[in-house]
């Protein structure tokens, strides 16, 4: 025999030790939270990156997940193996007793010593992990600035290191309001309303709100009161003569920070590829979002990977899970078409982007002290949310000049009794 021949044997036997037969594959199923179509090539090229991986595993992905399909095959005994779904599904699956414990998994694996602090909430019920933090986490909301507007108003340039308090941001928006010269409103200093600042939750989180203890809704609560007040208060009246004047000037959210109509907005999810369409020649800072005390803040959520009981091959679908949780190389693809960033440490503490508004992204999540992730029951899909409550209660006391108290109050008893009829159901 050759050397050459010999070589080549090797690397042949070599080559056929490496094929799995695609009848050995063991299939994973894998439903996947609906996207648009061009959303999903990460994840189809973090799923290819995974079977190169593992050869002996093939992912089928199905997209689309429908809670009543998923609840009806998983009552059925016909489950897929993983489902990458909102917290929604999640919460309403834990409810029907629908989640495989994974405790055993989390604990043989280490998985939290890999990820951001933080986010055992996110997995966690009555003491027991179901869920495995997914592909998407990301802030949901910081103030970002117009930089241009600050320089020709002589305004120092917000901290990147800290939060500033509401008050300081309060005398901020003041004075970066512009009129024209007949007088009409121009530009107000900061958006409050649809940027996501009077949604539940980041009144939970920026304002340190509790609106529902125990299973009962708390809108009505005096600290409640105190926070929408402070909004209106400021931010709408503060910059505008009217509630009328400021919903007919601006009457969108954050992204009119892009058509210059104001200076500060939230920051939503979608934010700085929604900004970089709008206003290219626009150069935009972001930072922590304002508390009361100017402590650091953030409020995280997550789509989450969950096995359904029945599935036929959970250790199979855990690996994936497990993989999609912690690759920086798997996230990066994901990230590269969806625009959401992994839980793992090393992703967000490794990687440096060129957009501002993403390294800022990055500088937030890798602070473990600012992670907050509030879950309480009843929230998600199928369960009534306190949004619509809660802005019909904003309009009837900017509009209507209804006290707060009784706005909220009968917005609290409305969305009371939508969760009663619902848990009936």
């Amino acid at each position: 025999m050759t050397r050459a021949f010999g070589l080549s044997l090797v690397w042949v036997l070599a080559l056929a030790m490496l094929v799995v037969p695609v009848s050995a594959q063991q299939e994973i199923t894998y439903w996947v939270w609906g996207w648009p179509q061009e959303s999903q090539g990460g994840i189809d090229a973090a799923i290819a990156l995974f079977e190169q991986l593992h050869p002996d595993l093939k992912v089928t992905k199905r997209v689309g997940v429908n809670l009543d399909q998923l609840a009806t095959a998983t009552a059925a005994g016909v489950p897929p193996d993983l489902v990458l779904g909102t917290s929604g599904f999640y919460e309403s699956m834990l409810l029907l007793d629908g989640l495989e414990p994974l405790d055993a998994y989390f604990a043989a694996t280490g998985l939290w010593e890999k990820l951001l602090p933080g986010l055992e909430m996110t997995a966690q019920f009555r003491g027991v992990e179901y869920g495995v933090p997914g592909v998407a986490l990301y802030p949901l909301d910081g103030l970002v600035w117009n930089k241009t507007m600050f320089a020709e108003g002589g305004i120092q340039p917000l901290p990147e290191d800290r939060s500033i308090t509401w008050t300081e941001l309060v005398e901020l928006a003041r004075k970066l309001v512009v009129r024209s010269a007949d007088d009409n409103l121009v530009r107000i200093g900061y958006h409050p309303l649809e940027g996501r600042n009077s949604n539940p939750d980041v009144l939970e989180t920026y304002f340190d709100l509790t609106l529902i203890a125990d299973g009962e809704p708390r809108l009505n609560s005096a600290e409640v009161a105190r926070a929408l007040d402070f909004l209106n208060d400021n931010f709408v009246l503060g910059q505008a003569r009217s509630a009328e004047e400021f919903h007919e000037a601006m009457p969108a959210g954050w992204y009119l920070i892009g058509r210059q109509q104001t200076a500060m907005a939230n920051l939503g999810a979608y934010a700085p590829a929604e900004l970089g369409r709008r206003a290219p020649e626009h150069e935009f800072g972001v930072t922590w979002h304002p508390t009361w005390d100017g402590t650091r803040k953030q409020q995280v959520t997550t789509f989450i990977n969950m096995i359904p009981k029945g599935a036929k091959h959970i250790d199979a679908a855990w690996k994936l899970a497990e993989f999609l949780a912690t690759s920086p190389e798997a996230q990066t693809l994901i990230f590269g078409t969806t625009g959401f960033f992994g839980p793992s440490r090393e992703f967000i503490q490794g990687s440096r982007f060129d957009d501002p508004l993403t390294r800022w992204y990055i500088a937030s999540l890798s602070h473990a002290e600012s992670v907050r992730f509030e879950k309480h029951n009843p929230y998600g899909e199928g369960v009534p949310n306190v949004w619509n409550h809660l802005v019909r209660a904003r309009n009837a006391v900017l509009i209507d000049q209804e006290p707060s108290s009784i706005a909220l109050e009968r917005a609290n008893d409305e969305w009371r009794a939508e969760i009663v009829r619902a848990m009936e159901d």
